[in-house]
């Protein structure tokens, strides 16, 4: 079993940090923008028991990843299981500190296995873990992005928007 963690501190409370998970569209917002990927199925959120279906596609080959997601316990931690992946196992579970009242750190951990192991692991171990660094290092960045950006419209009101 391999263990796979980054961290990421940001200028927002735990609480934001937590919701802006826990919002619409984050998972597609999470998602490495080199894959092509497709939601096949939703149901539900971040809370325990909701699975998402989604499909990445490589060429010719597709691959299903359904997650189950437990360990709902806002706004401190959320888990996603693998029951379908390329990966044997697949467990993620996203942390979130408080550092201070306006500054929380977010702890993503990945244990991980790959299917055959003993054989995998020595050929595409080094590729594997090379991917989780980049697909995380993304992932940090949009969600920092994001969050200054919430961070600098807080004080302004929501604007209305008619669409005709």
């Amino acid at each position: 079993m391999h263990h796979f963690e980054r961290r990421l501190t940001l200028p927002v409370p735990r609480q934001q940090l937590f919701a802006w998970h826990e919002r619409p569209g984050a998972f597609e917002r999470l998602a490495p923008s080199w894959e092509d990927l497709e939601i096949v199925a939703r149901h539900g959120g971040i809370h325990d028991g909701a699975r998402l279906h989604f499909r990445m596609r490589q060429g010719p080959f597709a691959v299903d990843w359904i997650a189950r997601h437990q360990g709902y316990a806002p706004p401190q931690r959320f888990e996603d299981v693998a029951e379908r992946s390329p990966f044997s196992t697949w467990h993620h579970v996203h942390r979130f500190e408080a550092v201070d009242d306006e500054h929380s750190t977010l702890i993503d951990g990945v244990d991980y296995e790959l299917p055959f192991a003993a054989i995998a692991d020595p050929l595409v171990g080094a590729t594997v873990e090379r991917m989780l660094e980049r697909m995380f290092r993304q992932r940090h960045l949009r969600t920092t992005n994001d969050l200054r950006r919430h961070l600098a419209y807080a004080d302004r009101p929501p604007l209305r928007i008619a669409v005709a």
